[in-house]
């Protein structure tokens, strides 16, 4: 989390989401890249930093992020980018946002909005691993945002062509 509408009041309700959500599922276990920006760190590690099972870390290069992505069970997120990269992976994404400037991916059914609302957040997040046909839906649905093949077809059209 780091867009500026999140900070404060909203960003706390996310964490108090978050804590609830692991003691609905006491297996489960958050990894939480935390973004530099003294206004989220203020609030996410005195939310957050004690609890057993929540991993904080400063922002991850590209690769280990993916990497971590792709290990995922699913994605929070406000972040944009990440709302374009969870499809390619098959991570159903809850973005932490009343709008998004990606409705691709909120029409193709790759990603929910749920807002900053801890209830909201909850309870969406629970439905997401407590549901085996929802959570396969959105993690086979088609990625609005492309199939990762066009490097493939460019050389292909090249060759073709040239």
């Amino acid at each position: 989390m780091h867009r500026r509408e999140n900070w404060g009041e909203p960003m706390r309700e996310v964490m108090k989401a978050i804590k609830d959500i692991l003691a609905e599922f006491p297996n489960l276990k958050v990894v939480f890249p935390v973004h530099l920006n003294p206004a989220v760190r203020e609030i996410v590690f005195p939310e957050l930093e004690k609890h057993r099972r929540i991993v904080l870390t400063d922002p991850l290069d590209y690769l280990p992020f993916v990497s971590l992505m792709e290990k995922s069970k699913l994605i929070l997120t406000d972040s944009g980018g990440i709302q374009e990269e969870a499809p390619a992976l098959g991570k159903p994404t809850l973005v932490l946002r009343r709008t998004t400037e990606r409705p691709e991916a909120i029409q193709a059914g790759t990603a929910k909005l749920v807002g900053t609302n801890r209830e909201a957040v909850f309870g969406e997040t629970v439905r997401l691993l407590s549901d085996s046909e929802e959570y396969s839906r959105m993690a086979r649905a088609t990625n609005p945002f492309g199939d990762g093949k066009a490097s493939q077809r460019i050389v292909k059209h090249l060759c073709d062509n040239l």
